[in-house]
């Protein structure tokens, strides 16, 4: 796995609208969040509810729809 060159800050991260549809089915739809530095943030949801597709797409190991 790559990881960001030195120096480089991914915060504030800001997304508005964020959706992912796979097999046919909406997996996210219209997500929109902002994290600054420096502050914690949670997600929860229920096993199935889109956290890891969430966290794959901030990263950038999938696309967005």
């Amino acid at each position: 796995m790559a990881s960001a060159p030195l120096g480089v800050r991914i915060l504030p991260l800001s997304v508005e609208g964020l959706c992912f549809r796979a097999g046919g089915v909406d997996v996210l739809d219209g997500v929109s969040l902002a994290v600054a530095p420096g502050t914690r943030t949670i997600v929860l949801g229920a096993n199935g509810a889109g956290k890891s597709v969430l966290m794959r797409l901030l990263h950038g190991l999938l696309t967005p729809t």
